[in-house]
């Protein structure tokens, strides 16, 4: 029903803001470039307008996010499994400007050793797209029979599937390159943006003592759930994360003068936010049940929002100077409410540090 709400929905708000005029969004596209050429300090050294680390880029959403950052001239590292004599098939690796690190989200060690590789690329990072996802897929939780710390094999094996695909691997990622944000060039300096879902809304917001006992992420009731949970979780550490930061602001000492920008270790301020990319139709749906595949990959499809669109919002709000609401969660570019969630700031902030201690746990560097 929720998909169905907002598929007319976005309908409605795309054809009320011509979204479908390509000439719109080719004019929304050239003010970003524009703004970048004039601002971003990077193209003076690299020639480039910054780097964006991007997951899910060969997915129907991703790679046209991709398009539209190298349109912007920007570099591009994508977190992608894949095997490595299928590499030339992937769908930028003719472009000089796309790195492709091979990564595998529902494999914490895997996910830990490209953080490792991109940390040891680069000095500095603009952006974290965090767009990969997968939805309805089955509980499966293998034992790993590599050399893996206990530990992390205790994690891999009880996260439920969806959680560590969307949001564990995801969280540890941005965790990882915290620093690397920091340095960013970009004036408004790094941020980072998790593609979450309108299902949302039908997440459950996990109890004090599921927080505490870390149970949020081990339960499974069915696909469909897990993943509303999932795409819950990364609004919630989104909002954390912002909420954090903002007390590190608070807490400088006295007489340390703050920009806005910089924290009292001279680096800049990162900026966090989720978002609902629209209902768009592809490989995302490719394990729910046939009738609702069949409803939403072909009866539906004229009327949803195209990826064309979805990558435009996630670009525009990633770029463009004027969203200054971070921590919050956005649907059509807009911020959104998520009930249970805005009237408990304790909630929150206990979840997040919970998060942060897993994280910790399985070896992702947490700072």
């Amino acid at each position: 029903m929720i998909g169905l709400y907002y598929t007319f929905d976005e309908l409605i708000v795309d054809l009320s803001q011509n979204a479908y005029d390509n000439n719109e969004m080719k004019s929304g596209m050239n003010d970003i470039l524009a703004y970048l050429n004039k601002y971003c300090d990077k193209k003076k050294t690299s020639g480039s307008n910054g780097v964006a680390l991007v997951t899910g880029t060969e997915g129907t959403i991703g790679k046209e996010v991709c398009k539209n950052l190298l349109s912007l001239n920007m570099k591009i590292i994508c977190l992608t499994n894949f095997e490595e004599n299928e590499k030339r098939k992937l769908l930028f690796s003719d472009n000089s400007s796309v790195t492709y690190i091979n990564c595998d989200l529902a494999n914490l060690k895997s996910v830990k050793n490209a953080c490792k590789i991109v940390k040891g690329m680069i000095d500095s990072l603009d952006l974290v797209l965090c767009i990969a996802g997968v939805m309805c897929i089955k509980d499966k939780r293998d034992f790993n029979e590599s050399d893996d710390n206990k530990i992390e094999k205790f994690y891999q094996t009880t996260i439920e599937s969806h959680s560590l695909i969307n949001f564990i691997s995801h969280a540890g990622i941005v965790k990882e390159m915290k620093e690397l944000l920091e340095n960013s060039s970009l004036p408004q300096g790094g941020k980072v943006i998790f593609v979450s879902s309108s299902t949302c809304h039908a997440g459950k917001v996990p109890t004090l003592n599921e927080i505490n006992e870390g149970k949020f992420l081990t339960e499974y009731l069915n696909g469909y759930q897990a993943y509303a949970n999932s795409k819950l979780y990364l609004s919630m550490y989104s909002l954390y994360l912002h909420n954090f930061s903002e007390i590190e602001v608070i807490d400088k000492p006295i007489g340390v003068k703050n920009d806005g920008k910089c924290n009292d270790n001279g680096k800049r301020k990162i900026e966090y936010l989720s978002l609902h990319p629209g209902v768009v139709a592809g490989n995302l749906y490719k394990h729910v049940n046939f009738i609702f595949q069949f409803a939403i990959c072909h009866l539906l499809k004229v009327i949803l929002r195209s990826p064309i669109i979805a990558a435009y919002y996630i670009t525009e709000i990633a770029l463009k100077p004027i969203f200054k609401l971070e921590g919050r969660y956005f649907e059509n570019n807009y911020p959104v409410t998520i009930k249970g969630l805005s009237d408990n700031p304790g909630l929150i902030m206990k979840f997040g540090r919970k998060v942060d201690d897993i994280l910790e746990d399985i070896g992702f560097s947490v700072s």
